[in-house]
């Protein structure tokens, strides 16, 4: 009943994860319901129900303080019509039952909308044919203060190491070219104010396979398909860029405070809240303390979920993540980005 009822709120049982035994799924049930704010469980034809199912549903129910709703009709067993009558709290017809509610998933992050086109070439040429230009001037430093405020922060610390893990993150979250050369140029523009340079070699880099090819919008409402929300929290943020050593260090406080992970995503969707809301409430169900880890896997079970994501989702997840390039400046050397000081 329990893995019956992860189907009915558009878990896929065939991906990973399969397999779990019913308390497990039952846990799982609890806490995506407490998530996604069910209000109320329909069980259609109740007269075909084993007892043991009737039950479990009532039990559910009153344990997630929501209304359970057995719908029955003739010819019905005189022990199960018994049984009805004995979980019912109160009766009524059809018209008071409640219809099912589509999930609404908004994007929170607004598109940047750029009012002029950037061209793909050498950084050099490019600032000072903008420099020319007053206007130009003006809305390429609007853009990359818009656009790359964390980037700057990093530059701004002197860490070379931090404008690399900067840009490997602008790889991760970039789709189509306009926009990545649009935020390659932003990086760029934020590292030459601040005493580096960022060469960008976009012949070697636009036609690599590394590029992510999904939206993490998009993405997210994949992985929502998952049973385990731990499974969709870690590739969500993997294909954000995010290592999975940052990832790790999640605790259950940080998550249920704000379920946006703003600390780590700059673009979060109402899916990915939602998922990490559920996990919250697993966890939570499983007695960990709120200051104890949001995931209770080592690093080499999240770089697991990712790669079985691929085969569930057939999404190249595991091909553009940078925490497992040991060296970050040799990885973006082979895509054509070097960075590097200018005294």
């Amino acid at each position: 009943m329990a893995a019956d009822l992860l189907t009915a709120l558009g878990k896929d049982l065939a991906w990973h994860g399969k397999g779990r035994n019913e308390q497990s799924d039952r846990t799982l049930a609890l806490a995506w319901i407490r998530a996604i704010g069910t209000k109320d469980i329909v069980v259609s034809n109740a007269q075909h129900a084993p007892d043991s199912a009737l039950r479990f549903l009532a039990g559910l129910g009153s344990e997630c303080s929501i209304t359970t709703w057995l719908l029955h009709r003739a010819p019905i067993r005189d022990t199960t019509l018994g049984l009805i009558n004995s979980l019912a709290t109160h009766t009524g017809d059809w018209a008071s039952v409640p219809m099912p509610v589509p999930l609404a998933h908004t994007n929170y992050g607004a598109d940047i909308d750029m009012e002029f086109p950037v061209p793909a070439v050498d950084f050099l040429k490019f600032h000072h044919v903008a420099a020319q230009s007053e206007e130009w001037t003006r809305a390429l430093h609007a853009f990359s203060d818009q656009l790359d405020i964390s980037g700057i922060s990093m530059v701004e610390n002197g860490s070379i190491t931090g404008i690399n893990t900067h840009i490997a993150r602008l790889l991760a979250q970039a789709h189509g070219m306009s926009e990545l050369v649009s935020r390659l140029r932003a990086c760029q523009l934020a590292a030459w104010r601040t005493g580096h340079l960022v060469s960008v070699d976009f012949s070697t880099l636009l036609p690599s396979q590394e590029l992510p090819t999904t939206p993490p919008a998009r993405l997210d409402q994949i992985l929502m398909r998952y049973r385990q929300p731990q499974r969709i929290v870690v590739n969500s943020l993997s294909a954000r860029g995010i290592p999975l050593r940052e990832v790790q260090r999640l605790t259950i406080a940080e998550a249920a405070e704000d379920t946006s992970l703003p600390r780590l995503v700059d673009s979060p969707t109402a899916a990915l809240a939602t998922a990490t809301e559920a996990l919250v409430h697993l966890r939570r169900l499983e007695g960990a303390p709120e200051h104890g880890s949001l995931f209770v896997q080592d690093a080499k079970s999240l770089a697991t979920y990712v790669t079985q994501a691929t085969a569930d989702t057939g999404i190249n997840i595991a091909g553009r993540r940078v925490e497992r390039v040991q060296d970050l400046p040799k990885w973006l050397k082979r895509l054509g980005i070097t960075v590097r000081p200018l005294s």
